[in-house]
C-alpha cells in the first residue's frame, strides 16, 4: 500500500504578496498594520432611476461587485521601499496570501491594486503603504510564472556576446532569476 503524506508550507506567520506572472516579485509582508481593523465592502451594480410622471423611482438592479478593501502594510527599511514600490509598478495580479493566524483578521485573495500610496512617518525609516485592493479571479491556467525578462538579460549582459558568454545554452540561461528592478521601466 503507498504511503501518503501532505505538505503545508509555514508561512511562518507572515502575510506574503505573491505575483502569479512573475514570481520573482514575491515579497514577504514585513507587518501588516491594522489599527482600527479592516473594512470590506462590496459596489452596488445597479441604480434608481426618476421616471417623468411617477412619485416612485424604477430600480435596475444586478449582484453587487466582489469584495474590496484596504490593507496598510509596512516595510523595514529605505530598500525594502523601493523594491515594494517597483512591485506595485508591475500592475500585476497579486495573491496576497494570509496565514491562517492572520485570517480571522486580514482579508486576502487574489487581488488587483489601485491607487497605492505610501508615507513615512517623521519619526521612523519604515515607510507605509496603503494598498486599495480589489478582489478578482484568479488567472487562468495560460497564466504561468517566468523567472526572467529581457530586461533582465540586458540588465545583466547588455550584449549578446556577453550572454552566450555566460550561457551557451537556452537552457543555461533559464535558470536565472530576474528582480523588480528589469521589470520595470522606471
Amino acid at each position: 500500500m503507498p504511503e501518503t503524506a501532505s505538505i503545508t508550507p509555514s508561512l511562518g506567520g507572515k502575510a506574503w504578496f505573491k505575483s502569479i506572472k512573475h514570481p520573482f516579485l514575491n515579497r514577504a509582508i514585513f507587518r501588516i498594520l491594522a489599527v482600527n481593523g479592516q473594512e470590506i465592502g462590496r459596489s452596488s451594480r445597479g441604480g434608481v432611476h426618476e421616471v417623468a410622471g411617477r412619485a416612485a423611482p424604477v430600480a435596475v438592479t444586478d449582484v453587487r461587485s466582489s469584495k474590496s478593501f484596504t490593507v496598510t502594510i509596512q516595510v523595514e527599511d529605505e530598500d525594502a521601499a523601493a523594491v515594494m514600490d517597483l512591485v506595485l509598478a508591475s500592475g500585476d495580479v497579486f495573491f496576497l496570501q494570509v496565514p491562517p493566524e492572520l485570517a480571522p483578521h486580514v482579508q486576502g485573495g487574489y487581488v488587483v491594486v489601485g491607487d497605492d500610496s505610501q508615507h513615512r512617518p517623521a519619526d521612523t525609516v519604515k515607510w507605509r503603504f496603503t494598498l486599495p485592493c480589489r478582489v478578482v479571479v484568479p488567472p487562468g491556467p495560460g497564466v504561468v510564472g517566468t523567472t526572467l525578462t529581457w530586461g533582465t538579460v540586458m540588465n545583466q549582459f547588455g550584449s549578446w556576446e556577453a550572454l552566450l558568454a555566460a550561457y551557451p545554452t537556452w537552457a543555461d540561461l533559464l535558470a536565472t532569476v530576474g528582480s523588480p528592478e528589469d521589470l520595470v521601466v522606471v
